[in-house]
């Protein structure tokens, strides 16, 4: 694994339920374990399918994302998407809600247990969520000056 995804999965494997990351872009290229040169996101999203994870990222620029052309079968792919669709995180119309509906979505998702949910290879699934460019999204956040 590169240092670029050790330092999160070190945080992660310490019982911390969420990280401020800041620093390089998820789509800056890095070269992964077999020494091949993938963007951030790609070596990310499969250290974390190998723990159990499911990435899902949000961004305004995107929306919702779960790379589901890269999970392993139909049955994952319509696993993850009934438990998006159970938090109304699936097709977010992108208006001017559309911030609040995710916030909210992914919020219900990280306090729902995922018990019963499991890959199509029988270990259990969990959810890894990242916003992008959260301090967009989250203007409180911002310095005081900065506020509207």
């Amino acid at each position: 694994m590169t240092s670029a995804i050790e330092a999160i999965f070190l945080a992660y494997d310490e019982g911390r339920p969420a990280l401020f990351v800041t620093g390089r872009s998820l789509r800056d290229l890095t070269s992964d374990e077999e020494g091949k040169v993938r963007p951030i996101m790609e070596v990310f999203r499969r250290a974390a399918r190998s723990r159990g994870l499911c990435v899902i990222t949000y961004s305004l620029a995107e929306g919702i994302d779960f790379d589901s052309a890269h999970l392993d079968s139909a049955q994952d792919r319509r696993t993850v998407e009934q438990a998006l669709r159970a938090h109304h995180l699936l097709d977010v119309p992108p208006d001017q809600n559309e911030v609040v509906r995710v916030i909210r979505g992914v919020s219900s998702l990280a306090r729902t247990p995922t018990q019963g949910l499991s890959w199509s290879d029988g270990k259990p699934l969990r959810f890894a969520l990242t916003l992008e460019f959260a301090d967009h999204l989250v203007p409180g956040g911002m310095n005081p000056g900065t506020q509207i």
